[in-house]
């Protein structure tokens, strides 16, 4: 995903709230009805509010972030040229996140009012729990030592630590990171693996139809390894050779 400014940023999110307000459904008060093409052509940043966390250690490399009075919709945007934003069900969007250890996105805690040297964490987003009915939420966390967020002054903010516990709090979520892929022929001899960039779906982590197409990893594979290894393994192990069969087998 591109890097965001911060004045991009703040404009987005002014358009979101404007726009959101006016939309309605029956059950939460606002449109969650997802565009029909969010995501395939277009990297977006997601967006989480909560009135209180907590951000404790596990002992290891990891860390527990729980969000209390967390809202139960997710904000998404994007930048130039789309401009598209809304909201999608909390757990719509958990399920479709890629929130596991092989892909994990990249999110940036920004924390209110706990001065500026420990108001912002990079981290790896793992194992998401929601509990509508308490309007909590937890994650798995992982310290980014090297800052890579989409939104560069959330890179230039970041100090590496939050307090234990804390008050308002809002996650910037980026969207679905690269991922390795398996090369191999249509019986499923695999060469060796490419590195592909993947976006967010409502289905899942998925293929872009621009820049980062299925063509486009598949180049990645022939090139690499021969013409034989045209074959990506799809979600659910099979193995295709174009876009149409990969998404029948998502």
């Amino acid at each position: 995903m591109k890097k965001i400014g911060i004045a991009a940023l703040l404009l987005t999110i002014s358009v979101v709230i404007l726009s959101v307000a006016g939309c309605s459904d029956d059950k939460n008060g606002v449109d969650v009805r997802p565009p029909e093409d969010v995501g395939k052509t277009t990297s977006y940043l997601f967006v989480q509010n909560a009135t209180s966390g907590t951000f404790t250690s596990n002992g290891d490399e990891t860390y527990t972030l729980t969000m209390n009075g967390v809202s139960s919709q997710t904000i998404y945007f994007s930048d130039r040229p789309k401009r598209d934003v809304g909201q999608v069900d909390m757990q719509t969007f958990l399920n479709s996140g890629c929130f596991n250890d092989a892909n994990p996105p990249n999110a940036a805690i920004d924390v209110l009012n706990v001065g500026e040297e420990n108001d912002v964490v990079i981290v790896e987003l793992l194992d998401p729990v929601y509990d509508s009915d308490a309007a909590t939420l937890r994650y798995t966390a992982r310290i980014v030592e090297d800052a890579n967020h989409s939104v560069t002054t959330l890179n230039e903010r970041n100090d590496g630590s939050i307090p234990a516990s804390f008050d308002s709090v809002a996650l910037f979520i980026d969207d679905c990171s690269d991922a390795s892929m398996k090369c191999g022929t249509s019986s499923g001899h695999v060469a060796g693996t490419v590195t592909c960039c993947f976006c967010w779906t409502w289905l899942g982590c998925d293929f872009k139809s621009d820049c980062c197409s299925f063509s486009r990893c598949q180049g990645s594979c022939t090139n690499k390894y021969g013409d034989s290894y045209k074959y990506l393994q799809a979600p659910d192990g099979n193995w295709v050779d174009n876009y149409d069969d990969w998404e029948d087998n998502f």
